[in-house]
């Protein structure tokens, strides 16, 4: 990316809000082909993550990004996603290569899916994350503390 960013959130508030907006639907798409659809499910097992939940996810988290982003970072939305679904389908093809994916069932391995995409994309908890990429916060000021400070005057 430039050193541009393209998407601006005049908050660190308004950023978290719609960070974890764009989370909620992400764990959605998740739960849906991996809790809900028990067929899906039951093909991990042999695949890792099956084919179409590599299309689905894909969709799903481009979308997502494409959301968060306002739209401003198609080509950034469609790789990142498609570098979120490789990662994860190599972390579970190693557990179907080592015969341990049966360890673990669908609320599990959902689970490992979400925290995966979220510590890549941020987490709060480590630096740097890809959002950093196309995000800048102009105000990292709590909102809630601006609002005291205008009392004490």
């Amino acid at each position: 990316m430039s050193e541009e960013y393209p998407v601006v959130f005049n908050t660190f508030n308004e950023f978290k809000n719609k960070k974890n907006e764009m989370y909620k639907k992400i764990n959605k798409i998740i739960t849906k082909y991996v809790i809900d659809d028990e067929f899906e499910y039951n093909y991990m097992s042999d695949y890792g993550l099956t084919p179409r939940q590599r299309i689905y996810f894909y969709e799903g988290i481009k979308d997502a990004l494409k959301e968060f982003t306002q739209n401003k970072c198609d080509d950034w939305c469609s790789n990142t996603s498609s570098n979120l679904i490789s990662g994860i389908n190599g972390f579970l093809k190693a557990l179907v290569n080592i015969s341990k994916i049966d360890e673990f069932d669908a609320e599990e391995l959902a689970q490992m899916i979400y925290d995966s995409i979220t510590y890549q994309l941020g987490d709060d908890e480590h630096n740097p994350d890809l959002l950093e990429e196309v995000v800048e916060i102009i105000d990292y000021e709590d909102d809630d503390n601006n609002d005291n400070d205008d009392n004490n005057d």
